[in-house]
């Protein structure tokens, strides 16, 4: 999916009716943490099921993961997803739950989003999304700048 898509699509409005439901998820850097981490997991969607893994949907959720982060909205947020009991394969077919799941998963996260800035939304992803993954800064920094500088250059 071209990233500038999938921001103006899915991520946004997704943050929008968060926000509008339970307040305090449209924050300026969420939507680019969420490019970021969907430009480096799936190049933004080029595949929706890890291969040789379990991870799902563009942002490479894992199942166990996923219940993990279910069980915190419920706990924390309980107005913001409705129903709880969701099966692991919407990650997959529903790109605004996944949106909705991955900024659950950040939300979660009691150290605050970083500014918009490279460096430091990767040290955010590798500590907090992808701690023990294998993503690389030097992966993260091609993504970003094949994936997310030109959506910020067009200012979109």
């Amino acid at each position: 999916m071209k990233p500038d898509q999938l921001l103006t699509y899915i991520i946004r409005p997704t943050l929008r009716i968060m926000t509008a439901v339970a307040g305090e998820y449209n924050q300026p850097p969420a939507a680019i943490q969420l490019l970021g981490t969907s430009a480096q997991e799936t190049h933004c969607g080029a595949e929706v099921h890890q291969i040789d893994g379990p991870a799902l949907g563009i942002y490479q959720c894992e199942p166990e993961t996923h219940q993990l982060t279910l069980r915190w909205a419920q706990e924390h947020d309980e107005h913001v997803l409705g129903h709880y009991n969701q099966p692991d394969e919407r990650l997959i077919y529903d790109l605004r739950y996944a949106t909705m799941i991955a900024r659950l998963l950040y939300r979660s996260i009691p150290k605050p989003l970083p500014a918009i800035d490279r460096d430091a939304m990767w040290h955010y992803y590798k500590d907090y999304y992808n701690r023990g993954g294998k993503a690389t800064q030097e992966e993260w920094n091609i993504n970003w700048e094949t994936y997310v500088k030109p959506v910020l250059e067009s200012k979109l």
